[in-house]
């Protein structure tokens, strides 16, 4: 009975030894197979993103459409206008080309080079009977793009600045003011801020919806005299400015890889 309980307790042993072993095997075998799909996984990942940067970065075309919010103010006595006062704030047409180069550092962040041309109208009422004048406007900048998602659908934020110089028929007419007789009241160029939101469609194509605003005025003036005429005046303020364009663009970018 003794050998027969012996021979039982060996019998047991041997099986939970065995059985340690396979446990042992299968927790390798596991292991070995969560480390070469771990390898798989970041090399896709490593690849994916090599490619989606690919696919962001290049050269870009743009052409957009809008309204520029143009501010005429005006309070004074001028030649056979003993008072003459408006205020007055109108929505002109814009459209606009662009060309630029942008670059990604990661799925979601990236900076891009600009320059823009714009030309749009100046009208108002209260200036030369809204006798329409055009302004062109041309600028070079920097963007901070954002996209929320990866993948080639992207939905983005963006913020940058610019330096932009101004002509056209509406500058020259208002230079052309008698009365103007220091040019330093007068602006043709300066800084802007802009801001947008936008949506990419199979890495190619986006669309922009963006807001534009100047940092400077084209004329602030006050002051009272004679003017270049020999006619007295007595202005207490003119002002013409823009408080920002609004548009919505269309953009083609050439990245570095064929994208479906």
């Amino acid at each position: 009975m003794r050998g027969f309980k012996l021979l039982f307790v060996m019998l047991i042993l041997d099986f939970s030894f065995l059985y340690t072993q396979e446990q042992v095997l299968e927790n390798q075998e596991s292991n070995a197979v969560g480390q070469t799909y771990d390898r798989y996984a970041d090399d896709f990942i490593e690849t994916d993103l090599k490619y989606e940067r690919k696919y962001k970065r290049g050269v870009y075309v743009q052409a957009s459409l809008g309204g520029s919010i143009h501010h005429a103010n005006f309070d004074g006595s001028y030649i056979n206008n003993p008072k003459a006062s408006y205020n007055s704030l109108e929505l002109n047409t814009m459209v606009g080309v662009g060309l630029g180069y942008q670059i990604f550092f990661n799925a979601y962040n990236g900076l891009r080079i600009f320059s823009t041309t714009l030309y749009g109208d100046f009208k108002s009422p209260k200036y030369k009977d809204n006798k329409p004048f055009y302004i062109v406007s041309t600028g070079i900048g920097l963007d901070y793009l954002v996209d929320f998602t990866k993948g080639k659908n992207p939905l983005g934020y963006f913020i940058g600045f610019g330096y932009e110089w101004n002509y056209g028929k509406f500058l020259s007419d208002l230079k052309s003011s008698p009365y103007i007789l220091d040019t330093s009241v007068f602006n043709t160029h300066g800084f802007f801020a802009k801001t947008g939101f936008s949506k990419t469609f199979s890495w190619r194509h986006r669309i922009e919806l963006e807001y534009r605003i100047p940092f400077y005025s084209f004329l602030n003036f006050s002051g009272s005299g004679v003017d270049r005429n020999n006619n007295s005046f007595d202005i207490h303020s003119a002002k013409y400015n823009s408080y920002g364009i609004i548009s919505f663009s269309y953009a083609y970018i050439f990245g570095g890889r064929n994208a479906n």
